[in-house]
């Protein structure tokens, strides 16, 4: 009987119970014994034998309910090993034979006899009477030939080697709880004598066929098909697993109105009728029901208390290697207990242990690494790799291998793993100090510590020259624990998506010269649909949430990469410095950091008590405290003539709001290192505070540059994560969309670094480059000075680092890129946002950058200054039609988009003497730029104010929403009978709305403030082109 001593108990009782009570087993444990009685029911067919009541199974055993003897309000759990060949006798002597074989050769036993005690071993463990090495000794020991010491030896080697690893870990299991105490004491000087998130496992027994549970419950277990073995071991009951949670039915979902909005309910709220006719849902189901800020919400508590057990078993210097969801148990209670269980904890130490053991033959059929099926981690699906060496050389205690194979150099075998030589009968490991792969060559170095005598046993038994094969294993550690930890998040995150699949597409980004903040922002671009590149929209297709066409925020993607990721830079385990315990603690303060902050809006779905998975409540819809500026735009776009009134009320507050963010960021930027932040819809939120509303820059860092060099060097990588460079997108200026081009130089003047210039490919932009655009090569930044136009195509070179020697560029084909001044992007945005705002989706007028701009900035280009070239008009009087304005006429309303177009011109044309960038281009006036812009904007708002009938100042202040929502806010418009009422009802005919929207075509209103020469008066060849 094996003696575990764990957590106290009063019902220990000093010696056994003289009459075991039936469907009971007793363990003994400090203080005394514990006796546990079976929980047993009758079949469907009542055959009058008692049956255990099954509450779970696994790969290597199976779970069943107990109480105390006694105490039947105690609830237990008795999980069974399964009897197998890895944990009967027979199989831990499957290579008895040879082992009898070789003791033949040092004696003179007879073979028959030898032979006969191979067959009488197995014949003793198939009867089941072998329990102990002492009783097969016992029953052997009579054998004519065979001698007591003898076989003690036998026996010994045999247990030794080749011990059953999912019995050793039963045996952990059954020990774990004052192993991890005992540990805590020493490593962490905890005297409180106990710990958290982990089960604390009662005990167990290795003598489980001698009890009276076994007698009375044998026929049962074979009559459903299961073996037991002799390991038994006893734990607190658990409600259910994390698996079960996952996969099991929770709740209803069901459609309860004319719109077809559901709403989820518990299964006993619901008639027998309406359930017949409702969904009932999973775990999974539940969560994806949830939008992402809830769904990350409701499983960081999970996380958190997973991390928590992990670093309890790293304190105490333990792992567990195989977490996945079905060990993960959780207790229906009112609190959130939720623990780590199947506790089989492999010691930090043990390969520091088997190190020490060279002697021992290593079967590594037994020793196949733990984990399952789609939660595998790196360590465990490579664990082992092959390869041909060479002898390099020796010094020492240190041998040095050569691999020439050049696909070794991707391997994770690293320093710390093991190397077998294959040719070795012993199979001796040997411990790697260094491994050092060389790109150049291809070939890796491997250093390994051996004695000399080993070195000589190969290298000079073997030819030097030749080589040799060696089979390399992974050592499991931390890593692997990361890996669970983050294989979890993405399951629930991705309501069942295989982590293991995931891992296999990403891996490609998984190397040590690889950092993970880049491949975070790659993520936030495609996540923000900021890129187009097909190769990251496939790496992070699993996060995408097809039915809302939504990406989870960024900083749960960042965790569960950090946990995933082997060897990228900045990993979880890279962070901490390859320190165990630290990695784990970093795992642990990230969740709790995406839990706590009052930044992201985890917190409301962080609490424990509340947990809608974990306690089968309904989710409760999205409660973001910011909402898409995307879909507002949207939203408007689609407001066409018979909601003029609502699109101008709305827009405004949009407008001037994009307005106040531009001239914010302008301000700080002056006063910071940042010099550019990319304004395009999807990098802002419409961000509230209970009533107070206003739009801000999502927290995300994309397109967003703390210095010119982090600008340039995210240029010249062309970053996935720079400025958005889609020619489709209509809230990317041209000259970004096409600001990349290959570039021919040819020297002229090498004194004054001066060259010749053509571009190799078309664009709408011309041939003209300007002063402080860039030109790289594959080591230099060069930029551009004394440009003279396109028609001389020629330029200047400096060095944009003067530290640099400078040199003349050889004749031949370079990267262009132009230069972004960031006052006059800013103020071509919030012109863009003026158009798509007010204009687009209203008749002809498309969400595109309307046709006309292109074409009058491909007048720009072939006049290039000259008289002829577009300049926006002058002549509007702004006074006076502020003055002429009327509530709700034609006229007005014709008058304030006309005025916008004159607004959209002056934003856009920076050429133009008139446009707010000429008008103030120094250095000194860059502020006044955009304060002139917030001056015309807020003079808008006054004009639709006047045309609205309503309020500046509510126009100014209340949100759209708040502003529909409140009767003293809303615009009086005109009185039915005003001949010129732009109110548009249900009479309206067809016909008016066709004339009202022709009028405000952008085409005709653009050449009404920027006459292009010919083109207003080409009426046909002018349709032909729009």
């Amino acid at each position: 009987m094996t003696e575990i001593v764990n957590n106290e108990n009063n019902s220990l009782t000093h010696e056994p119970l003289r009459e075991a009570p039936p469907c009971s087993f007793t363990i003994q444990r400090q203080g005394g014994y514990d006796t546990y009685v079976f929980e047993t029911k009758a079949q469907e067919i009542d055959d009058g034998k008692p049956h255990p009541i099954k509450i779970g199974d696994g790969s290597f055993g199976a779970v069943y309910a107990a109480t105390i003897y006694g105490e039947p309000h105690k609830l237990f759990a008795v999980k069974l090993l399964y009897k197998s060949k890895s944990t009967s006798w027979s199989s831990q002597y499957s290579l008895v034979k040879s082992v009898i074989d070789s003791l033949s050769r040092e004696s003179s036993g007879d073979e028959l006899v030898l032979q006969h005690l191979i067959e009488k071993i197995q014949n003793l463990d198939n009867e089941g009477k072998i329990s102990t090495e002492k009783e097969l000794i016992e029953e052997l020991s009579n054998i004519k030939g065979v001698t007591t010491e003898h076989l003690l030896t036998v026996l010994s080697t045999i247990h030794q080697n080749f011990e059953s690893i999912p019995a050793k870990r039963f045996e952990e299991e059954m020990q774990a709880a004052s192993t991890i105490r005992k540990n805590l004491r020493e490593k962490s000087h905890d005297s409180t004598n106990s710990f958290e998130g982990v089960i604390e496992t009662i005990g167990g027994s290795t003598e489980f066929h001698k009890t009276q549970a076994y007698k009375d419950l044998k026929e049962s277990f074979e009559s459903s098909g299961l073996e037991v073995s002799n390991y038994v071991l006893v734990m607190p009951k658990y409600s259910k697993n994390l698996k079960n949670l996952l996969e099991d039915k929770v709740g209803v979902c069901r459609v309860t109105d004319e719109e077809g909005k559901q709403t989820y309910e518990s299964t006993k709220n619901i008639s027998a009728e309406l359930a017949q006719n409702s969904h009932e849902m999973t775990g999974y189901e539940l969560l994806k029901s949830m939008d992402f800020d809830e769904r990350v919400g409701t499983i960081l508590p999970f996380l958190r208390k997973i991390a928590i057990g992990l670093k309890t078993l790293y304190t105490a210097e333990l792992s567990h290697l195989d977490l996945k969801p079905s060990n993960i148990y959780l207790k229906g209670t009112e609190n959130f207990d939720l623990a780590i269980g199947d506790l089989g904890f492999l010691p930090l130490q043990l390969n520091e242990q088997l190190r020490q053991s060279e002697s021992i033959v290593w079967d590594f059929r037994e020793d196949l690494p733990l984990g399952t099926l789609h939660y595998r981690s790196p360590e465990q699906k490579d664990f082992f790799d092959i390869c041909d060496v060479l002898y390099a050389s020796d010094s020492g205690e240190c041998l040095k291998l050569t691999v020439c194979d050049p696909k070794f150099v991707n391997s994770i075998i690293e320093a710390g793993d093991w190397l077998v030589f294959s040719r070795d009968s012993t199979q001796a490991k040997y411990e790697i100090k260094e491994i050092s792969p060389e790109e150049q060559s291809r070939q890796t170095t491997i250093q390994v510590q051996m004695s000399q005598g080993d070195i000589s046993k190969f290298f000079g038994q073997y030819d030097k020259e030749k080589p040799t094969q060696v089979k390399l294993y992974k050592r499991q550690q931390v890593r692997t624990d990361l890996f669970g930890l983050g294989a979890i998040a993405f399951d629930m995150l991705t309501c069942g998506e295989s982590p293991e699949k995931f891992y296999e597409i990403i891996r490609s980004e998984d190397f040590s010269n690889q950092k993970l903040e880049n491949l975070c922002l790659s993520y936030q671009a495609i996540s923000k649909e900021q890129s187009s590149d097909l190769k990251l929209k496939n790496m992070f297709r699993a996060f995408r949430d097809e039915e809302k066409k939504s990406y989870p925020e960024s900083r749960i993607v960042e965790f569960i990469l950090k946990c995933l990721f082997y060897r990228i830079q900045g990993n979880f385990y890279d962070e901490a410095g390859k320190n165990p315990v630290k990695a784990i603690d970093h795992a642990l303060k990230s969740i709790e950091e995406l839990s706590e902050s009052q930044l992201l809006p985890y917190k409301k779905y962080s609490s424990q008590d509340s947990n809608k998975l974990f306690y089968g409540k309904p989710p409760e819809g999205s409660s973001r405290k910011a909402d898409s500026f995307t879909d507002k735009l949207n939203q408007l776009q689609v407001q066409g003539m018979s909601q003029i009134h609502t699109r101008l009320r709305h827009g405004i507050w949009y407008f001037e709001q994009l307005v106040r963010l531009c001239a914010k960021t302008i301000r700080d930027e002056s006063s910071s290192e940042i010099i550019l932040r990319e304004v395009i819809p999807n990098n802002l939120l419409i961000k509230r505070n209970e009533d107070d509303y206003k739009l801000d820059f999502d927290d995300v860092h994309i397109g967003y540059y703390d210095s010119e060099k982090d600008y340039v060097d995210a240029i010249r990588e062309d970053s996935s994560t720079g400025l958005t460079r889609n020619f489709l997108d209509p809230y990317v200026p041209d000259y970004i969309s096409e600001g990349k081009r290959r570039i021919y130089l040819n020297p002229i003047n090498g004194d004054n670094n001066e060259y010749e210039y053509k571009f190799l490919d078309a664009s709408p932009l011309g041939s003209g480059v300007s002063d402080g655009d860039y030109i790289f090569d594959d080591s230099t930044d060069w930029v551009i000075e004394n440009s003279q136009g396109t028609s001389k195509k020629k330029f200047s070179l400096s060095l944009r680092n003067p530290q640099e020697n400078e040199s003349t560029l050889e004749p031949g084909i370079y990267e262009y890129w132009r230069y972004v001044d960031r006052y006059n992007y800013y103020l071509h945005m919030i012109g863009i946002y003026l158009y798509q705002i007010f204009f687009a989706g209203i008749g002809s007028n498309t969400v595109d950058e309307p046709e006309v701009i292109t074409i009058a900035r491909c007048y720009l280009q072939l006049a290039e200054k000259s008289d002829e070239s577009p300049k926006i008009t002058d002549g509007f009087d702004s006074t006076k039609v502020k003055g002429s304005l009327k509530q709700g006429s034609e006229e007005s309303l014709l008058s304030i988009f006309e005025f916008m177009t004159r607004f959209y011109l002056r934003l856009t044309f920076s050429h133009d003497k008139s446009s707010f960038y000429s008008q103030y281009n120094s250095s000194s006036q860059d502020k006044k730029k955009i304060s002139f812009v917030s001056d015309e904007a807020t003079y808008l708002r006054e004009l639709i104010a006047i045309y609205l009938g309503a309020s500046p100042s509510d126009l100014r202040d209340k949100f759209p929403g708040i502003l529909d929502e409140d009767p003293d806010s809303k615009s009086v418009v005109v009185t039915p009978d005003s001949q010129n009422s732009t109110q548009v009802t249900a009479e309206d005919s067809l016909e008016k709305l066709v004339k009202l929207e022709s009028k405000l075509n952008f085409r005709d209103l653009v050449l009404k403030c920027m006459p292009i020469s010919g083109l207003e008066r080409a009426t046909i060849w002018n349709k032909r082109i729009f």
